[in-house]
């Protein structure tokens, strides 16, 4: 009686054994396999993209906070003002292919009058770039303007990667007004795609400034699918109820999203969706 009672535990615990071989084979079939790129901290990783199932974390990965050096705001007619934000990507590997923020618009007793909804753009690493949010109605000229980081969305370069190389030529500010009945100044140039890649959307920001260096105005243009190499002229304008007479700086910042899939970026000799 011991006996069966013994051999029926054996076999008890052979299928047991059995049960939990096959379930460990299975899952390991069906488990997602580790996310090593996708600028996220998770699946027990040290950091971000780093330790745990993934590569070692090294000082490479420690990632700085973005440097927000300047908050600027102009009224462009009444009650109506275009913000520019002057941030910049200390990182040399990481790059941020999502960066959700909002404005926040205080008077002289520092109450909020004015909130944006959250809005989204993108920085890529060592970058220094504008924020521009145009034509927001506040009810009065605000004293203070503070943004608010939400949502981001961290991707590390790969080697194959690296940031556009664009670059303005031929930059020209006009009063169009003989030419043009519809009396706008114009902002004109030559955009030069420098780099290996094709790039299917890049934007033109434009920010127009006095000899004391405040700011006048702001406006943007995408120009599409330009080609490695290739060299595009734009013509951007700007209405003539803006306070122009002064204008004596225009800074101009092109930019384009690698992180961006829709964006469509071929290296020359390799080719990448960048996803």
């Amino acid at each position: 009686m011991e006996k069966r009672s013994l051999r029926r535990n054996m076999i008890g615990f052979i299928y047991i054994v059995l049960f939990f071989a096959i379930a460990y084979s299975f899952y390991s079939l069906i488990k997602p396999k580790a996310t090593c790129q996708d600028g996220i901290k998770n699946q027990l990783e040290e950091n971000i993209d780093c330790g745990g199932p993934c590569a070692p974390c090294d000082e490479t990965h420690e990632i700085e906070d973005f440097i927000i050096e300047k908050i600027e705001w102009v009224d462009t007619a009444t009650n109506k003002f275009d913000t520019v934000v002057t941030i910049k990507n200390p990182n040399s590997l990481f790059g941020a292919s999502t960066l959700r923020y909002k404005l926040k618009y205080f008077d002289q007793v520092g109450q909020i009058i004015k909130e944006t909804a959250w809005l989204k753009d993108f920085i890529l690493p060592q970058e220094e770039k504008y924020l521009l949010v145009q034509e927001i109605e506040v009810p009065e000229s605000p004293a203070k303007i503070e943004i608010e980081m939400g949502e981001i969305i961290w991707k590390k370069f790969t080697s194959q990667q690296q940031n556009p190389k664009l670059e303005v030529i031929l930059t020209e500010f006009t009063n169009s007004f003989r030419q043009d009945p519809s009396g706008f100044y114009r902002v004109t140039g030559t955009l030069v795609n420098e780099s290996p890649i094709d790039c299917e959307i890049i934007k033109i920001k434009v920010v127009l400034r006095d000899s004391q260096g405040q700011l006048l105005a702001t406006n943007s243009q995408v120009a599409n699918t330009v080609r490695s190499k290739e060299q595009r002229d734009f013509n951007i304008p700007f209405p003539s109820d803006y306070n122009m007479s002064s204008v004596v700086k225009v800074e101009i910042k092109p930019e384009t999203n690698i992180f961006n899939s829709d964006n469509h970026v071929h290296f020359y000799g390799i080719t990448s969706d960048l996803e």
